[in-house]
């Protein structure tokens, strides 16, 4: 897998990694904020069901009473982007928009609508990222070229590199902190001066 990017700091690199086996937002299973759609390029079954309701309307019935509802489409044209119902700026909403499905947000989670319909926002654009392959994944590494750490699925190329960089903070200030526990145990043993940058 060849890196997108790859950030430096100290000894340390995190390549970052599209991630070419991404798991859909579908499959973490939340019951507090998912979605379900039914179109023929685009088909996502509720949590803990194994296929789409050939009409969405059914889902809402069930979960009415427990959850914000917001319509969901589709811009369908060589490719699939998704949007609130009435909100994606599409170039021509006659032919290549559909209205699919619904988004769910718990009232436990959101008790308000304004809040719920944010998180609705926010899982759209997972989607969208999951859809066009905008999935990363960092692989940390020393200065030999030992790998430290890997993590995936980061929907979001800013999402992964800012995740890397803490990281590598990490293990920077940890690298410095090892030296200085072993230079005060040299001061600590009066081990000799030509000795002590030698070998810290």
């Amino acid at each position: 897998m060849k890196a997108e990017e790859t950030l430096k700091l100290g000894s340390f690199t995190a390549e970052i990694i599209q991630d070419d086996d991404a798991q859909s937002p579908a499959d973490n299973g939340d019951h507090g904020l998912f979605l379900v759609a039914n179109h023929r390029q685009f088909c996502v079954a509720a949590p803990g069901e194994k296929r789409a309701p050939e009409d969405p309307e059914e889902i809402v019935e069930r979960y009415k009473k427990t959850h914000w509802i917001f319509g969901l489409e589709a811009y369908i044209h060589s490719g699939v982007h998704l949007s609130l119902s009435g909100c994606g700026n599409y170039p021509d909403r006659r032919w290549d928009v559909s209205q699919l499905g619904f988004v769910f947000a718990s009232k436990k989670e959101w008790r308000l609508s304004a809040k719920a319909r944010l998180a609705a926002e926010s899982l759209v654009g997972e989607w969208n990222k999951y859809l066009c392959g905008d999935v990363w994944g960092y692989r940390v590494e020393d200065a030999d070229g030992k790998e430290l750490v890997a993590c995936w699925g980061f929907y979001g190329l800013e999402c992964c590199k800012e995740e890397a960089m803490g990281i590598l903070k990490c293990y920077v200030d940890k690298e410095r902190k090892d030296r200085l526990a072993k230079l005060k145990s040299y001061i600590r043993s009066r081990v000799p001066l030509q000795h002590r940058f030698a070998t810290a």
